[in-house]
C-alpha cells in the first residue's frame, strides 16, 4: 500500500492529486455514497450550513433546550480612499462600510464536535459564517478524524488556515474577546485550535492572550460543553476583518507598541524571505531605489511577535510586497507610510483594512504583467522602478524626505 501511494505521488503533482480528490468527493456527494461509506467508519463531511443570528433554531436545532446562542454585531468604520498611481485604480481597494455579525455558540449537545479545524453537528454537517464556498475549504476533501470525548467546556479557536500568520492574529486569534465577554477565560478547560504544526507566534500570542499551552488541544473532540464563536463579515470584496479585531490583536502587544514608538524611527522595507510565491523578480533594483530614501531591508523570518511588533511601531514608512509579514501593520504607528507592492492580476485589501484602522498613509503599487500563467494570488511580482520612485516621491514629500 506504501508503494502504491508513493507511485501515486510520484506520478501525480501536488495540485493534480487535490483535483483528483475535488472530483472524487463532488461525484460521492453527488450519488449520496457519503452517507453510506459514513456507516462503514469513512467520515466525511456532509454539507455546509451559513450561520446567522436569524437562522439559529433552523441550522441547530436548538428547541431541545441544551443550546444557549448569543449574538453580537460590529459595525465596520469607513474607510479612508488609498492613494496610488493615477494610472493604477484597483476597484477591490476602496472605500467602504461594512458589518459583522458573530453567533456564539455553547452547547451540551454531544453530537456537536471540532474536527479538521471546523465545527461540525451531528450529521457531520459543517458549520461556519455567511460567504463561505463549501468546495474550497480544505475540509471538503478530507476524511474526518474520530472525535475523543472530553470531561470539561471547549472552546473553539480555529478556522479554514490557522497556520497563516494573517488568519490567525486577525481573524482567528480575536475570537477570543467574544469568550472573554460571556465567560471566565480560566472556566474554559481547553480551547481547539485546529489540527496543524504549531509555529512559535501561537505559543506567544495565546500566552499573551492568557491561554496556557496545557489548555491547547488540537486532536478532534467533542466535550461536554463546547462553545464556538462564528464571525461573518459582510461587504462584498474580500469581507474585512472588524475593527474590534485589530483592536484586541493589538492591545497584547501594547507594551511593545509603545517601546518601539520611543525608539529612532527608521524606513523598511521588508522582503518575502525563503517562499516559492509572489517573489520580487526585481528585487535588488527595488532595494538599491529605496535605500536612496533611507530605507533599509529588514526581514521578518525568525522573529518573534513581540520583535515584529516593535520594528513595525519604530517605522515611518513602511514598503513591502503583499504577504504574511504586512499583518504587523496592526502594530504600526498613525500617520506611518506604507506602500504594499501588489502582483499583477491579484487584489486583496486586507491590508489596506489594517492601515485605515491605524490611521496610516496607505498607498499601493501593482507590479507589472510579465505573462505569467500561474495562480494569480501566487503570481511573481516585476517592479517597474520608475512607478516605484514616482509613488516613493508622492508619498515620501510629506515627511520631508524630498
Amino acid at each position: 500500500m506504501k508503494t502504491v501511494k508513493q507511485l501515486y505521488q510520484r506520478i501525480f503533482s501536488y495540485h493534480l492529486r487535490g483535483q483528483i480528490k475535488l472530483i472524487v468527493f463532488k461525484l460521492f456527494r453527488k450519488l449520496q455514497i457519503l452517507s453510506l461509506l459514513n456507516k462503514i467508519g469513512f467520515l466525511a463531511a456532509n454539507r455546509y450550513l451559513p450561520l446567522n443570528g436569524n437562522n439559529i433554531e433552523e441550522v441547530l436545532g436548538v428547541s431541545n433546550g441544551h443550546t444557549q446562542t448569543y449574538k453580537i454585531v460590529e459595525d465596520i468604520i469607513t474607510t479612508e480612499p488609498a492613494n496610488h498611481l493615477s494610472e493604477q485604480v484597483l476597484n477591490e481597494i476602496q472605500p467602504f462600510a461594512a458589518v459583522t455579525e458573530t453567533v456564539v455558540l455553547d452547547t451540551r449537545d454531544c453530537g456537536f464536535s471540532f474536527r479538521n479545524n471546523y465545527i461540525l453537528d451531528r450529521k457531520l454537517n459543517v458549520i461556519g459564517g455567511y460567504r463561505i464556498e463549501f468546495e474550497k475549504l480544505p475540509i471538503y476533501i478530507q476524511t474526518l478524524s474520530n472525535a475523543t470525548r472530553l470531561s470539561g467546556t471547549v472552546a473553539y479557536l480555529s478556522e479554514s488556515e490557522p497556520s497563516n500568520y494573517y488568519h490567525w492574529m486577525c481573524a482567528t486569534l480575536p475570537l477570543i474577546r467574544f469568550y472573554q465577554k460571556f465567560y471566565n477565560l480560566a472556566d474554559i478547560d481547553f480551547f481547539y485550535v485546529g489540527q496543524f504544526p504549531l509555529s512559535g507566534f501561537h505559543e506567544e500570542t495565546l500566552r499573551k492572550a492568557g491561554i496556557s499551552m496545557r489548555q491547547v488541544i488540537q486532536k478532534a473532540c467533542t466535550a461536554d460543553r463546547l462553545v464556538a464563536a462564528i464571525s461573518s463579515r459582510f461587504m462584498g470584496v474580500n469581507d474585512p476583518v472588524s475593527e474590534e479585531a485589530y483592536r484586541f490583536t493589538r492591545s497584547l502587544f501594547q507594551n511593545e507598541c509603545h517601546r518601539g514608538a520611543e525608539k529612532e524611527k527608521i524606513r523598511i522595507y521588508v522582503p518575502r524571505g525563503n517562499v516559492s510565491r509572489r517573489r520580487v523578480i526585481n528585487e535588488t533594483a527595488v532595494i538599491d531605489l529605496l535605500s536612496a530614501y533611507g530605507f533599509q531591508t529588514v526581514e521578518m523570518d525568525g522573529k518573534t511577535v513581540k520583535e515584529q511588533a516593535e520594528i513595525f511601531s519604530r517605522a515611518e514608512a513602511i514598503v513591502a510586497p503583499h504577504g504574511a509579514a504586512l499583518t504587523n501593520l496592526l502594530f504600526a504607528q498613525p500617520l506611518t507610510t506604507v506602500i504594499e507592492i501588489i502582483p499583477n492580476g491579484f487584489t486583496n485589501n486586507c491590508f489596506y483594512v489594517l492601515a485605515n484602522y491605524g490611521k496610516l498613509n496607505y498607498l499601493y503599487l501593482q507590479g507589472e504583467n510579465i505573462g505569467q500563467t500561474k495562480d494569480a494570488h501566487h503570481r511573481d511580482i516585476y517592479v517597474d522602478i520608475q512607478k516605484l520612485e514616482k509613488i516613493c516621491q508622492m508619498s515620501l514629500r510629506k515627511l520631508n524626505y524630498c
